[in-house]
């Protein structure tokens, strides 16, 4: 599960990224992640994640996108869309680096969030 943790903190970070946070100039990007289908008998646990942006006057082109996540074989099926239609991509899996790359060209983010270090 440490990699959907780390899915979960890029999507994070694309959210929060150039300073949108608490910055109501800057377009909304949301973000999800969940279940789909619970732990099958082969224990395998199935997730559905995705990003978008909230399209309107602040942001007039519209991005999203989704892929899903096996915890016993990882991301797979990306696609992305845009104000033009849909970008599939090859069946198959993908590297945490190739979402990165992936998010930061789709939503044009030039800078990503990093969250303070909190002490423990």
């Amino acid at each position: 599960m440490e990699e959907l943790q780390q899915i979960a903190e890029l999507l994070r970070n694309a959210a929060y990224s150039d300073d949108r946070l608490g910055n109501d100039k800057m377009p909304k990007i949301d973000w999800s992640i969940r279940v789909t289908i619970p732990r099958t008998d082969r224990g395998n646990l199935y997730f559905s994640c995705g990003i978008w942006n909230n399209k309107g006057p602040s942001e007039p082109k519209f991005a999203s996108m989704s892929f899903v996540y096996e915890v016993n074989i990882g991301m797979k099926d990306l696609q992305k869309w845009n104000e033009h239609g849909s970008i599939y991509f090859p069946p198959g899996k993908f590297t945490l680096e190739r979402l990165k790359t992936e998010i930061l060209m789709l939503f044009s983010i030039e800078k990503l969030y990093e969250p303070k270090e909190t002490k423990q």
